[in-house]
């Protein structure tokens, strides 16, 4: 792109730009993961402490390919035994 000025005695300036179009950003994403986990889990104890519980949980996202899921207690870990009332 150039651009040109002149003054009225006759004097002429120019000087020069670039344009560069650019790919739009993506839309932001404002769709929250869909989140699978199991139904409810009844485990038996196998010792004094409780029972290693493992399961699986899932997400699925519009957007990302794969949404990071975090549980606590993670799977795999002891659970403790509750007393019934």
């Amino acid at each position: 792109m150039t651009c040109t000025a002149t003054d009225a005695a006759g004097n002429v300036a120019s000087a020069s730009f670039t344009v560069t179009v650019t790919e739009p950003p993506p839309p932001p994403d404002t769709t929250a993961p869909v989140l699978t986990v199991p139904a409810d889990l009844t485990v038996e104890a196998t010792d004094a402490a409780g029972a290693v519980v493992t399961y699986t949980a899932s997400a699925t996202d519009e957007v990302d390919a794969a949404p990071v899921v975090s549980c606590t207690p993670a799977s795999g870990a002891l659970f403790p035994w509750a007393r019934r009332r």
